[in-house]
């Protein structure tokens, strides 16, 4: 697929025309109408069994004209960033992944503190799933062509962890699908997944809310409220 590249002005004293020039470059109207357009170019690998994994929160919304359209699973991603390592590239993380709590190796923490910060952490975050997900259960997707989405990538540190976490649950394939990401990183989301679906590559990113003319984040109660709906399409 053809992206179009973007280059937008770095300097932050616009003029009025300025800004109403800039805010014209918005390329999508809310995150679900970029949701719509990505659902439009999104491709499942054959007749293997889909899931789309959102992650959480603001991939949601993109995420459910996807599911809807393949009439997948809607599932989501939630991260919990608990520390990072001196020279360490990501930060020890714990990963929820369809309900399905993944997390570092007991070997990993060095001392009684950190494992007692990272149990605190993850039963936390425990709780957060729970309540996010109510009476869905945990979905096993192996073997499935797991479909990664987000409202979009900027360092890339996001999808890299969502990936890891993913291939530990062993699917046949994974697609990260986004509407905007930052051309910088392109070459290295490619190289992590199996495929990459995004509708533009931009230059001089900024942050991902610049590309929205509405950007607003779901809270965890309405999360809930789209994952029980999502039951309905599969």
């Amino acid at each position: 697929m053809v992206s179009l590249s973007l280059r937008v002005p770095v300097d932050n004293n616009f003029s009025a025309g300025q800004l109403k020039t800039f805010m014209n470059y918005s390329l999508f109207k809310d995150l679900e109408s970029a949701g719509h357009q990505l659902a439009g170019v999104v491709e499942t690998n054959g007749g293997c069994a889909a899931v789309v994994l959102a992650i959480a929160n603001s991939g949601v919304p993109v995420a459910i004209p996807i599911a809807n359209k393949l009439h997948a699973p809607l599932e989501t991603i939630v991260i919990r960033r608990l520390f990072v390592r001196d020279g360490g590239a990501l930060p020890v993380c714990a990963v929820s992944v369809a309900g399905n709590l993944l997390t570092e190796s007991e070997s990993v923490l060095r001392s009684d503190i950190e494992k007692q910060f990272v149990a605190d952490a993850i039963e936390s975050m425990s709780r957060r799933v729970a309540q996010m997900r109510g009476s869905v259960p945990p979905n096993d997707f192996s073997g499935s062509h797991a479909l990664l989405v987000d409202n979009g990538i900027h360092t890339g540190s996001t999808i890299e962890i969502a990936i890891a976490a993913v291939r530990r649950l062993r699917p046949s394939r994974i697609t990260v699908a986004i509407p905007v990401g930052d051309a910088q990183i392109k070459n290295k989301v490619e190289s992590l997944a199996d495929a990459v679906t995004c509708l533009k590559w931009v230059e001089n990113f900024g942050h991902t809310g610049l590309w929205y003319r509405h950007f607003n984040r779901p809270s965890d109660d309405c999360v809930k409220v789209l994952l029980e709906r999502s039951v309905e399409w599969t």
